[in-house]
């Protein structure tokens, strides 16, 4: 409902800007034009230019009347008034009362408040009825600007429903009180004054239970927390008057409590020393204190010893014995740098330290324990070298913090409490060696949890799609994501071309290359007749086409393709031609103007060269007009498409291709960045293309385009454009390569093996290409982190177990999508358990 009535005002105000500008012209054009006079019966007043009819009462030209008799127009002392005269005095009347009324409605569309929409309808209600038509049109504005209100009031009074606190119901109140034209005030009014009487109850409720018995001092901190939280009331006196009157009596009741705490202390102080018992009565902690009653009162047979342990805990009292605690709970994270932010690797609200399993007890160490990374430290043990295999780097390395606080002490010696929010990070100097906070971890991790969502929706309709629908793009989009396009889909694009002859343009080419590519053909000989990178460096740019020459560049650069003494001579002029046409250095466009797609391509092109001063200079600029484009939203406006997704898929590509982080300050706009604001246009199927629309194909693929170049950007996996490396390709070559996936059972970790053969004609194969020559009984995910394999041979990843790989029996610290293969590699898949401590067998060892 929510997107529905945004996406009508937007529309609102759309075609209230061109209806206003329209008015304008039509009054222009009616009071510059007028002349007055009689027609040709000598008995009427017309407007000489239209000839219609004036009624000089309809005009609101006051004291002017007609002598029939001398066929002149009078004024009130029967002089004759010129037609200027009416004229003037007739268009400053209604354009005064249509401007004043004009810019009141503008005020109120601005603003947004019941102050502009009190002072809106007050002036709307003064225009005449000959501005009839533009009192309608001004009102619908205002009631436009009107509802959004209501609907907060609403929002507010359910929220604190739900939440039962003053801050939610003093957002309501502060609404409702400027609400005055409304039937709904005093129902809103009263709906609020619910909520706080409910608190108001609790309150009196838990102060008399504590007048009549001692184990009253239970709801002791619960009210004294829900009198601090109605102490914030707002816009009602009456009940800031009474809670600071109860105030009074809690504070009472909390001196009882003090008192009773500092007897009970002196009741077991026996064999205790002076120091050991003031320690104990002297604690303020209101929470301390309620905690030592609630055991008292849980335990009464054996207080004594109880109170007494307790104690001792609570207050380190030496000369009484505490049990060793055996279990002790914390929340944990991992961070890794990305670009500007840091990104969890593993988040986790409830660990358990078990003193019986993790060697180093409670400590940060014990930690890395209790969750079975990976762990290394130097010699002497004062710090981590390692974690997961990633290891520290001149300056860079493992840090820690403790309830965001960083510490100093050897992680094997800093003691941990219950509830303690311990957190891992790899510090850099790029990033001043700055640790991240736990909220920011918790907002990347949610960003992150959108992100994986929507490109999982998103490739579950963009598979849906026929082959009519499946176009370059989509193609593309698939292979990025794993998925294998079937070879009648890729032919249909070579065909298409040759359907064309010599029709066929640039682009044509550029775009059957890049989808190709994807899907892990060489352009140069995937057809036996025709060789798509050199008809596209023979065809010749068509002139002046910014966008032919941007797509022609991406085409050679994403395969890294070459072609002897053409394709180095092809890239230097597409490089020269693309910062020519820089707009005063500030972008690209067509005509004069910069405008934001064309921009967003030519950047994404021009980035395998920004090492050139020239193109870096570009790029530069360029990036700061996508900033200065964004409006207050953080979102792209063109009078053309409105606020698209498409507009900010655009931009995020080019962005991260010039390893520039679209998340960063720079594009964030009231809190709200282009990764945000893009996921902001997600549904439960794909993308929008306006907000408050449905999915659709184009929407969907630039946006699944732009996460995945997104994802890769802060996991240092490079540019979404870069496909393959068949710059040394030997096409006529065959390459074997041996392929073994070894699979574990509950006796065995090696209890079974499958070998394979891989003979390709080409030599650029991945990791992951030798798994889907091999077998189709794999799957493969697309995660924040890139493509990981989740099962093979229908066995899937469980908890910390799962699959792995080893080249030449080297194991691997980057995506199998990532590891290139060579003639007489051999690749070993083997599923890593916790039970062989995730250790890789040998390649000679799988029989």
């Amino acid at each position: 409902m929510r997107k529905k009535f945004l996406s009508s005002l937007i529309a609102a105000v759309l075609s209230f800007t061109l209806f206003t500008s329209t008015v304008f012209a039509g009054t222009n054009k009616l009071w510059n034009n007028v002349k007055i006079g009689l027609d040709k019966t000598g008995q009427t007043v017309v407007n000489r230019v239209t000839g219609e009819n004036i009624k000089l009462n309809d005009l609101e030209v006051k004291d002017i009347k007609y002598d029939g008799n001398k066929n002149k127009i009078l004024n009130k002392d029967s002089k004759k008034i010129t037609n200027k005269k009416i004229c003037k005095v007739t268009e400053n009347n209604l354009d005064k009362l249509y401007k004043e009324a004009y810019d009141a409605t503008i005020k109120c569309l601005n603003e947004k408040t019941q102050k502009s929409i009190k002072e809106a309808r007050k002036v709307i209600e003064k225009l005449p009825k000959e501005l009839n038509w533009a009192k309608g049109t001004f009102s619908v504005q205002v009631d436009q600007v009107q509802q959004p209100i209501f609907t907060r009031i609403i929002n507010y009074i359910n929220v604190s429903k739900k939440t039962k606190q003053q801050k939610d119901i003093n957002n309501g109140r502060e609404l409702v009180k400027d609400v005055i034209e409304t039937q709904y005030r005093s129902t809103w009014s009263s709906e609020l004054d619910k909520v706080e009487g409910e608190k108001i109850s609790k309150v009196v409720d838990g102060i008399n239970k504590m007048s009549l018995v001692n184990d009253n001092t239970l709801d002791l901190k619960e009210v004294k927390e829900e009198i601090d939280d109605i102490s914030t009331v707002k816009y009602n006196d009456g009940v800031k008057e009474w809670i600071d009157s109860y105030k009074v009596d809690l504070n009472h009741d909390i001196e009882g409590l003090k008192s009773l705490t500092d007897d009970y202390a002196k009741s077991v102080s026996e064999g205790l020393s002076k120091d050991e018992i003031n320690k104990i009565s002297s604690c303020k902690d209101l929470d301390v204190l309620v905690e030592y009653l609630k055991l008292i009162k849980a335990d009464k047979d054996k207080a004594f010893n109880a109170g007494r342990l307790w104690a001792a805990k609570t207050f380190n009292v030496a000369s009484w014995k505490v049990e060793k605690q055996q279990t002790l709970d914390v929340q944990v994270a991992i961070a890794l740098p990305s670009g500007s932010i840091y990104t969890p690797t593993f988040v986790n609200d409830k660990v358990v330290i078990d003193n019986n399993k993790q060697s180093k007890g409670f400590t940060p160490l014990g930690v890395l324990e209790a969750i079975g990374a990976k762990y290394e430290v130097n010699k002497e043990g004062s710090y981590v070298t390692s974690i997961s295999g990633i290891g520290a780097k001149e300056s860079d390395g493992w840090m820690y913090t403790v309830n965001g606080k960083e510490i100093m002490e050897s992680p094997d010696k800093c003691k941990l409490k219950s509830g303690d929010k311990v957190l891992w990070y790899y510090a850099t100097k790029s990033n001043q060696w700055k640790a991240p906070s736990w909220e920011e971890l918790l907002k990347t991790q949610n960003q992150n949890e959108r992100i994986d969502k929507a490109l999982k929706n998103n490739l579950k309709y963009l598979t849906s799609l026929s082959s009519k629908d499946l176009n370059e793009w989509n193609s593309l989009v698939l292979s990025k994501c794993g998925e294998k396009v079937s070879e009648e889909n890729l032919n249909k694009f070579i065909k298409s071309i040759k359907d064309k002859k010599d029709k066929a343009q640039d682009t044509d080419y550029a775009k059957a290359i890049i989808a190709l590519t994807a899907a892990g053909k060489d352009a140069r000989v995937v057809d036996k007749e025709l060789n798509l990178v050199e008809k596209l460096c023979k065809k010749g740019f068509i002139k002046n086409n910014v966008f032919s020459e941007a797509y022609s560049l991406i085409a050679l650069d994403c395969g890294k393709y070459e072609i002897k003494n053409v394709t180095d001579s092809v890239r230097k002029d597409l490089v020269k031609n693309l910062i020519t046409k820089s707009k005063d250095k500030k972008g690209w466009g067509f005509g004069n103007n910069v405008d934001l797609d064309t921009t967003a391509i030519v950047m994404t092109a021009l980035a395998p060269y920004n090492d050139s001063v020239k193109v870096k200079e570009c790029i530069e600029n360029a990036a700061k007009t996508l900033a200065n484009m964004q409006n207050k939203k953080g979102l792209y406006y063109s009078e053309w498409t409105g606020e698209s997704s498409e507009s900010l898929s655009q931009a995020i590509i080019a962005l991260t291709s010039n390893n520039i982080d679209p998340a960063s300050k720079q594009f964030t706009k009231n809190d709200n960045n282009l990764i945000s604001n893009l996921l902001s246009f997600a549904n439960d199927k794909g993308f929008m293309h306006n907000k408050g629309q449905a999915e659709n194909i184009l929407a969907t693929s630039q946006a699944t385009q732009a996460l995945i170049s997104y994802r890769d950007f802060v996991n240092n996996r490079g540019t979404f454009y870069e496909l393959k490396d068949f710059s040394k390709e030997d096409n006529e070559k065959s390459i074997n390569i041996q392929v073994k996936i070894s699979i574990p059972s509950k006796k065995d970790p090696i209890s079974k093996c499958e070998n394979f053969k891989v003979n390709n004609q080409k030599q650029n194969i991945t990791v992951l290409d030798s798994l889907k020559n091999v077998t189709d009984k794999y799957i493969i995910e697309n995660s924040t982190y890139g493509l990981f394999v989740k099962s093979i041979l229908e066995i899937e990843n469980k908890n910390y177990d799962g699959w792995c790989f080893t080249v030449n029996d080297v194991q691997s610290s980057v995506g199998a999508s990532k590891v290139n293969l060579k003639d007489g590699d051999k690749v070993l898949w083997y599923y890593a358990t916790e039970g062989n401590q995730w250790k890789a067998p040998k390649w000679d060892e799988v029989k």
